[in-house]
């Protein structure tokens, strides 16, 4: 309950703003019905504020939406953009649906991971049925609380992925490649392409 009212809390308050992907092309969008878009390619956004996404069609210059409750991912580059309806423990309603990348999926847990335009970033690791087990955000800032709150991430990450051989290098890797800050967290984030674990 704790983890979900943080999440929400923190998705509120973060000055949101509609988010082009960065991306080098959207290749696919899934709906819940089953159907599929082929949208005109660099031209997906995400609308976090609205529950959606916008994109165009080939050809056209007119807008068009997809709510977040009739999305069911985004396939963008080598990245997995999907919609969530978690759970709190102990309850059986699930919550309004948000959109996050999908960074980490294993047998047991996946890694969703959002950065907002604003300049903070939310991590939460949910378990197979969609369950929040811990999420925590955190601002892109360099301020001592800020650059904590990211440490905080990364050990979040290991704590849940360590056995991961190639995912502790690829968060060493990124932290060498960083831009002033200590952990590699956003280089992480802008950088983290779509990985199943079996």
């Amino acid at each position: 309950m704790k983890s979900l009212v943080l999440l929400v809390v923190a998705l509120l308050s973060i000055n949101v703003y509609p988010q082009k992907f960065d991306i080098d092309a959207a290749k696919a969008i899934f709906l819940k019905d089953g159907s599929k878009i082929i949208p005109k390619q660099n031209d997906v956004r995400n609308d976090p504020e609205d529950n959606c996404i916008t994109y165009w069609n080939e050809g056209s210059s007119w807008a068009k939406y997809i709510k977040y409750k009739d999305l069911d991912y985004v396939t963008i580059g080598n990245k997995l953009f999907k919609t969530f309806e978690f759970k709190q423990k102990g309850k059986t309603k699930k919550e309004k649906p948000i959109g996050m990348f999908v960074l980490i999926e294993t047998n047991e847990y996946r890694l969703l991971a959002i950065d907002y335009v604003g300049g903070a970033g939310y991590f939460t690791i949910i378990d197979n049925d969609d369950l929040i087990i811990e999420s925590k955000g955190c601002a892109w800032g360099k301020s001592k609380k800020d650059i904590e709150k990211q440490n905080e991430i990364v050990g979040v990450i290991k704590k849940y992925f360590s056995n991961l051989e190639e995912e502790m290098g690829f968060l060493e890797y990124c932290k060498s490649k960083d831009d002033g800050y200590s952990n590699g967290l956003i280089q992480y984030l802008k950088e983290h392409s779509y990985k199943k674990y079996n």
